[in-house]
């Protein structure tokens, strides 16, 4: 079985290493930590999000992850390897895990963390090396 991996369309290519990239409406669970008050932020940011999807929901419902992850400081994106992205601003560190594809914000079961929050993001078009993960 493999992770689902973020939906884009390619709109245009720049030289061999940068494609122009079309994102879709997507979903993301997000989680706020203060990183003066944690010694491990994004850990906690992590643990709180992956504990929904793994069934710290509602319905109790495990969803599936997705990947790629991606960490940012505001201005700046890393792609990683999960279903991730991470901003900090004012001490506060931002993460989101992309839910799947197949649902749609009315799906997913409320989360039964009041730390989590379901976000629905605008398509959007971004600048991308061609064969790095979607961000």
């Amino acid at each position: 079985m493999s992770t689902e991996q973020q939906r884009y369309d390619v709109i245009e290519h720049i030289g061999k290493n940068i494609e122009i990239r079309q994102y879709p409406t997507r979903i993301v669970a997000e989680t706020s930590v203060d990183i003066s008050k944690s010694d491990n932020p994004r850990g906690d940011g992590f643990r709180i999000v992956a504990a929904y999807i793994f069934g710290a929901n509602k319905t109790r419902q495990k969803i599936d992850m997705t990947a790629p992850v991606e960490i940012a400081k505001l201005s700046m994106t890393i792609p990683m390897t999960a279903p991730v992205e991470v901003n900090t601003a004012n001490n506060i560190l931002l993460m989101w895990f992309f839910m799947p594809s197949n649902y749609s914000k009315n799906d997913l079961p409320d989360p039964s963390d009041p730390r989590v929050k379901l976000i629905e993001l605008e398509p959007m078009t971004a600048p991308s090396f061609a064969g790095a993960p979607p961000t």
